[in-house]
This record gives structure tokens, C-alpha cells and sequence, in this order.
């Protein structure tokens, strides 16, 4: 007997009544302000949301263009699934030979799309999907108004959404627990954050700080009344605005708000012994507590260490450590030239530094 838990189907009595309960207040649409705790804390457990694995420019980038995918299918009265992932682990793994199959169909549509470095984005349009046995996606998965069966040991790292309508049938008890698509939280909101990290990019590479540190404030708070604080978008935006601050020379100001993303990466990320109420008092200890915990990511996105690296050049030489300084500027410059080649702005801007360190040094030949 199917149970109808706010506009999706489980196929199992897997849930008791008190948790079906549970699950439709979570994912009602009536109030958002008023759930978003409680989604939140569907989406951020460590089960189904893998935030240290994942969470990058790269990442966020990626999701807002599956977000914009969803929105059409569903618009359209279109069927399938959207994925946005690192990889899938099909190991140990035989072909279903069901025509249904997720592995067959990704195979016979041909339907990946190379996103960047990290992440490639899948659509299959289907009115039914089978999740063979043992397959292991390491990112996001949105289903659109079709069936899904769920075999044994699958697993998806990060979310699983599905929109209304969506029939999802258990084969073994191990449940991937779904949240329920929200055009506001899902889609509008991160797109709009992410126009307006976009602006703000924009006038600072034309040095028009006080624009960028407009379009940052308001994606804050945004940020900060749908997400609440621990969360990491917060957490990005917040170090963002600390940079710019940081390039006008506000240096207690920068302190502040890459505090603030400081707190909340440890929070999010579990590094619970890193003792998050430290007071930075300058801005080489932040930078250099920041660098700390960016490396003891797998799949941190390399231009972020290499702008810690560039922070922390500026740092020491603002100090006048100009041998620090060096050492920083070329770390950040070799990841740069890595990333970007000679012919990039960063690039040009790191190679200015390290020169104008060696130059107060007296090293005028460098």
C-alpha cells in the first residue's frame, strides 16, 4: 500500500505515521521561514549531504544550472532525472539489461555534459528509473515527476530531490531520504545569490568596491534569512566581503567577516577541534588558520588555496615580512599559472606583488 507523504509516494510501510507526520511538516511549502530549520537539517546530515567533499565555486556554479534544468521539466510536464556529480561508482556492479536501468540509460542517451574540472551534469527523460544495485553517486540527484525504484546500496553523497508527483519504491530498507523540490529555496533563491555574487565580482575586477560591497550585503542577507547563519552559503559571501574589505585596506573589517565564514566552515564541516570562539586579531593568523583547514579537504577547488596563499602574501606584507610575503605570492602564482596560464588577471596581479616585495627588499633585479 502506497502512503501519500506531501506529494510523493513511498512504496513501503518504511516510515512510521509519527515520522510521515514529521516528514510533511518538514517539506511543507506553506511557510518556509517557519520549516526551514527543519529542512535544513534534512538536507545537512551526514548521511545525505557530503559539504567537505563538495562544496565549491565549481559546486554552486554546477547546482544552479540543474536548478534551472528542474524548473523547465517541471514547467514543460517533462519526466526523468537531473544529476549533477563528481562520479559514479558502478563498481561490483552487472548491467541491468531493464530498459529502464539508470546505467543503460545514461549509456544509451548519452546524455553527460561536461560542467568544469570536478563535475559533469546528466538528463534522462524517462518516465521510470531504476537505481541498479551498489551504484554510489557522489553529488545531487533530482527526480521530476517519474518513478524511481531504489535497489540494493544505492547511495547518493549529497541531496536527492524530488518534485510532486514523484512515486519512489524501496527495495531494501535502507532508506535515501528525499526532500521534496521547492521552487523558492531550491531554485529562485540560490539563483539569485548567485547573480548577485556574479555582480559583485564584476565591479570589483573594475575596482568599483563600493557596488560589490552592496551586491555582497544583500546576497547576506538573504542568505541569512532563508538559510540561517550555519550554512554555507553564509559562510562563501561572508568571506567574500571580507576580501574586498581586505583590498580597500579596511583590515578590521575584513577580520570581521572572514571570521564570520571562519566559524561557519567549522561548524558545517566538522572540525570540531578547532576551537571556533578564537578572536583573530590580524590577519595573518586568520588566513593562515583558514589555509589549515582548506587543505584537509580531498576536493577543495585549488583557486580557493590559491587565494589564501594570495591573502596571506598581502598580509605579510602589509607587515613589511616581505620574505613571508614571497614565499605566499609564489605558492598563489604557481596554482594560478596552473590553473589560468600567463594571460589572466590573477596572474598579472600576483606577478605585481611578488615583484614590488622583492623591489622594498632591494632585490632589483627579481
Amino acid at each position: 500500500m502506497q502512503q501519500n507523504c506531501k506529494g510523493f509516494f513511498i512504496k513501503k510501510n518504511f516510515y512510521t505515521k509519527k515520522k510521515i507526520k514529521e516528514d510533511q511538516n518538514c517539506i511543507s511549502n506553506n511557510n518556509i521561514k517557519e520549516n526551514k530549520e527543519k529542512m535544513l537539517s534534512m538536507t545537512q546530515n551526514g548521511e545525505c549531504l557530503d559539504l567537505k567533499r563538495n562544496w565549491n565555486s565549481n559546486w554552486k556554479s554546477s547546482i544552479v544550472q540543474a536548478a534551472k534544468i528542474v524548473e523547465t521539466m517541471i514547467k514543460s510536464n517533462e519526466q526523468g532525472l537531473v544529476i549533477v556529480a563528481r562520479k559514479i561508482n558502478e563498481s561490483h556492479n552487472k548491467m541491468n539489461k531493464n530498459r529502464y536501468s539508470f546505467l543503460k540509460l545514461i549509456k544509451d542517451q548519452n546524455i553527460i555534459t561536461k560542467l568544469s574540472r570536478q563535475y559533469w551534469l546528466g538528463v534522462i527523460k524517462s518516465k521510470q528509473v531504476i537505481l541498479d544495485d551498489n551504484v554510489n553517486i557522489d553529488g545531487n540527484v533530482y527526480a521530476i515527476n517519474c518513478k524511481i525504484e531504489c535497489r540494493e546500496n544505492v547511495k547518493i553523497s549529497m541531496q536527492f530531490f524530488i518534485s510532486k508527483g514523484t512515486i519512489i519504491n524501496y527495495k531494501s530498507q535502507k532508506c535515501i531520504f528525499p526532500i521534496e523540490w521547492n521552487t523558492k529555496i531550491h531554485h529562485d533563491i540560490p539563483i539569485k545569490l548567485f547573480d548577485l555574487n556574479n555582480k559583485a565580482n564584476y565591479y570589483l575586477s573594475q575596482k568599483k568596491f563600493t557596488k560589490a560591497i552592496v551586491y555582497l550585503q544583500k546576497a547576506i542577507q538573504i542568505a541569512n534569512d532563508t538559510f540561517d547563519i550555519e550554512h554555507p552559503y553564509v559562510a562563501a559571501l561572508n568571506d567574500s566581503l571580507g576580501v574586498i574589505y581586505l583590498k580597500i585596506g579596511q583590515y578590521d573589517k575584513s577580520i570581521e567577516y572572514c571570521e564570520i565564514a571562519l566559524k561557519v566552515r567549522l561548524t558545517i564541516f566538522g572540525t570540531s577541534h578547532i576551537d571556533i570562539a578564537i578572536s583573530f586579531h590580524n590577519l595573518v593568523d586568520y588566513f593562515e588558520k583558514q589555509l589549515k583547514i582548506l587543505l584537509q579537504f580531498d576536493n577543495i577547488n585549488q583557486m580557493d588555496i590559491a587565494s589564501t596563499y594570495y591573502g596571506l602574501g598581502v598580509a605579510y606584507k602589509k607587515k613589511t615580512e616581505y620574505n613571508k610575503a614571497i614565499e605566499y605570492f609564489e605558492k598563489a602564482l604557481q596554482i594560478r599559472l596552473n590553473i589560468f596560464g600567463i594571460n589572466h588577471i590573477d596572474v598579472a596581479i600576483t606577478y605585481n606583488n611578488l615583484g614590488s616585495s622583492y623591489f622594498k627588499m632591494g632585490q632589483y633585479d627579481k
